[in-house]
């Protein structure tokens, strides 16, 4: 028993862990989009929904997720933040350049109370698009929509599996 018990010890230690260089590096891009109101106001919804996708991917162990700070500065340097729009061919680029694996961009619009989400993963090798997805829901929905998608493409992409997490409280517009 001892030497089986010494054994399993000696092979834990020579296995190789997991480290965060083995982990698959996504980069998520500007989303393009606005929110417009009921009074005709309108509000850039797309850096929001970024970020919160950014927060969501972060939270999930087996996977890594470019730093926002460092796509900024990366875009500022490379000149390409200026036209607010980076098209896929620069995300590839700009996924190279941080040693992303996956780039995710894309577009989310509100209109009244109807909220659609359209986004894609660039493979940053292949520059070939391998995962586009449309999620269509009502606004006050929208944290539950960025969870979903974030499920939907770490599910596809086997990123890692979905976290168990508690229910999403509903934005309050009103």
């Amino acid at each position: 028993v001892a030497a089986a018990l010494a054994a399993i010890v000696l092979a834990a230690q020579q296995a190789p862990a997991q480290t965060t260089d083995d982990l698959p590096t996504v980069a998520v891009m500007d989303f393009t989009g606005f929110m417009l109101g009921e009074a005709g106001n309108s509000v850039n919804l797309g850096k929001a929904f970024s970020s919160m996708l950014v927060t969501e991917f972060s939270g999930r162990p087996g996977m890594r997720v470019v730093e926002r700070q460092r796509l900024q500065d990366l875009l500022t340097e490379q000149k390409l933040a200026l036209s607010g729009r980076v098209d896929d061919a620069t995300a590839v680029k700009v996924g190279k350049l941080l040693g992303a694996q996956y780039v995710f961009q894309g577009a989310v619009t509100s209109l009244g109370d109807q909220l659609r989400v359209d986004m894609h993963a660039t493979d940053v090798e292949t520059s070939k698009v391998l995962l586009a997805m449309k999620k269509s829901d009502k606004t006050t929905n929208l944290l539950d929509v960025v969870v979903s998608i974030a499920d939907d493409f770490s599910k596809k992409l086997n990123l890692t599996a979905p976290s168990e997490r508690p229910p999403v409280q509903a934005i309050p517009v009103k």
